[in-house]
This record gives structure tokens, sequence and C-alpha cells, in this order.
């Protein structure tokens, strides 16, 4: 016969262990930021790159980030829109 008192048997007891890692992430995350300016803006002068009008110009055309939105569901697909692009490359 079991002992009330005896939890070891029981498999019982009123203590919680908790078990776990802090960790600041606050370097990570600034650092994510940055590498995320930097793929849109260009380094040197701070400009707007082509990534970012591309993305721009798919949430124009789409209404969503990854240009993949179904037209008929779009927010903008009754709107009208003209895009005007002059290349002006030095030859």
């Amino acid at each position: 016969m079991l002992d009330q008192n005896d939890d070891s048997e029981l498999g019982a007891t009123d203590d919680v262990i908790l078990r776990g890692v802090i960790a600041d992430v606050t370097a990570r995350k600034d650092a994510e930021k940055q590498a995320s300016y930097l793929m849109r803006f260009d380094s040197l002068t701070d400009l707007p790159n082509r990534r970012l009008f591309s993305e721009t110009l798919n949430r124009a055309m789409y209404g969503s980030n990854d240009g993949l939105a179904d037209n008929e569901n779009s927010a903008v697909s009754n709107k009208k829109m003209a895009l005007i692009l002059f290349d002006i490359r030095a030859c």
C-alpha cells in the first residue's frame, strides 16, 4: 500500500521547474533592419534603388508585397495606372 506523503512513487510534486534561455536580441534586430534598409536604398546616396522601385510598383499594381495577388481580389484592381520610365544611363 502506498503512503499518501510519498510523492516519489506517485510521480506528483508540488514544485514547478522552469528552464530557459534569456538573450538580448536587440543587436540582431538592429542588424536585420540595417540589412533590409541597405537592400532597398543606396549606401552612398541614400536614394531608393531598383529593388524598392520594383516592390513599390508590385504593391501598386497587385496590392501585395509579393506581386502574386489575384487581380480579382486585389483592392486596387479597378484603378487606372500609368508608368513612365526614363533610362538615362550614360553611353
